[in-house]
């Protein structure tokens, strides 16, 4: 794959997606540009980045300047053709087409702030309804002791 670098504007392996497929991935190249790019006090020289993927795999990189335009590259081992039609704008048909799908080994953490505060929420409620039932009870009995029926069942 060959990147064009234009106003050090380069690819940043995305290691945190989903999408990828490959936990394997050497991501030295890409560190090694970062590097050059950023310790240059001047613009490089440097106008193209090649890379040849040796693995099969899903590899998402971002451009340097913003992450969110991001490359979805597809590796397919030997052997196999791609069925469509490539390169593809990012989309759901054509994340489908090239059978990239989402990892499901992600294990996802709850919420634990929303829990919390659902939780005590819950607490908070059934208090105050605890309290406004007491209260109410202590108004209906004073008001059966004002009348002199403080002794009889309810």
């Amino acid at each position: 794959m060959i990147w064009s670098i234009i106003e050090r504007v380069y690819p940043v392996y995305i290691s945190n997606s989903l999408l990828n497929s490959n936990p394997n991935f050497d991501v030295a190249p890409f560190l090694k540009l970062q590097e050059e790019m950023e310790l240059s006090s001047e613009v490089p020289d440097l106008k193209l980045f090649a890379y040849t993927f040796q693995q099969p795999g899903v590899f998402v990189f971002g451009a340097s300047s913003n992450t969110a335009h991001q490359t979805v590259i597809a590796v397919l081992p030997r052997g196999q053709s791609c069925a469509a039609d490539v390169p593809q704008p990012q989309s759901i048909e054509s994340l489908v087409n090239f059978r990239i799908l989402q990892s499901e080994e992600v294990a996802v953490l709850p919420n634990v702030i929303f829990i919390g505060c659902l939780m005590g929420g819950l607490i908070g409620l059934v208090l105050v309804l605890m309290c406004l039932s007491t209260y109410l009870k202590k108004l209906v009995f004073k008001e059966r002791l004002k009348a002199g029926l403080a002794g009889q069942d309810w």
